[in-house]
């Protein structure tokens, strides 16, 4: 090799080592970013605190809200096609709803999941203002366990709401461009609960798709206000709806939750 393109050589490497060190540097960068983001909207959130938290406490009141559940999930008609589900309606109190639906936190605070297109905010470790951890964590601790022993109730013979464990609370942002993953085809003991956040100005379309290994055409069940639907042993058949690239700002948030159960 000639002393030029040693030359050459030399400066390729050193190019190459910058430009990792750049990349570095920008991925370093947008984490700050992120995190800066973040405490500005915290800052923002602590104004007036005390008093929102004392509108929380008088709405988030856990004897209405657990009658409410109660009442919708007994109310709710079983169906058994493609598998067996309930789909409630009218959830919350309307009150109640609407602080949950409001505590959803800004974009800032939620994780991209490359995996599937989605972001998540998992509610027991995510940063996020206080009123809205007060607020999610009222919905993983009382409304989430309310929510899957009525379910069993319903649905799940032989089995007491002791037996049941929850797994993976989460707030599941989709935008447009979500494509489902591919049909689970395996039967499971696990069910899941699905919550739709749908604000006023939401349309019912794009929420979740029921479906079986023997079932050409999908149920679709519509992203409704104040409604949630719930499966045991067949959380391989939920799947969200797919959003179109040409939909816009839309976003289609959804609070959900695994139900498996405990070894005996």
């Amino acid at each position: 090799m000639s002393g030029r393109e040693s030359h050459v050589e030399k400066l390729r490497g050193d190019l190459a080592r910058v430009q990792r060190k750049v990349a570095a540097l920008g991925a370093r960068t947008q984490t700050l970013d992120v995190r800066t983001r973040r405490l500005d909207a915290l800052r923002k959130a602590d104004d007036d605190l005390g008093a929102r938290l004392d509108v929380l406490a008088s709405i988030l009141d856990t004897e209405r809200v657990l009658d409410s559940i109660h009442a919708a999930v007994l109310t709710s008609v079983i169906a058994e096609h493609p598998v067996q589900h309930l789909v409630i309606a009218n959830l919350l109190p309307d009150d109640a709803y609407a602080v949950i639906v409001n505590a959803v936190p800004a974009p800032e605070f939620f994780e991209a999941d490359g995996r599937s297109n989605t972001e998540h905010l998992l509610v027991r470790s995510a940063p996020m203002p206080v009123d809205a951890l007060v607020t999610w964590m009222f919905v993983t601790d009382v409304v989430a366990p309310a929510l899957a022993a009525a379910v069993m109730a319903r649905l799940a013979q032989g089995h007491g709401s002791s037996d049941i464990r929850l797994v993976g609370p989460r707030v599941v942002r989709r935008r447009p461009e979500y494509v489902p993953p591919a049909p689970g085809l395996a039967a499971t003991d696990a069910g899941m609960a699905v919550m739709y956040l749908a604000r006023p100005h939401d349309t019912v379309e794009y929420g979740s798709r029921l479906h079986t290994p023997s079932m050409p055409v999908p149920l679709d069940v519509p992203f409704q206000r104040n409604s949630a639907i719930a499966l045991w042993r067949a959380a391989a058949s939920h799947a969200y709806a797919a959003i179109p690239r040409d939909a816009g700002e839309l976003v289609r948030d959804t609070y959900q939750f695994g139900m498996e159960c405990r070894a005996r």
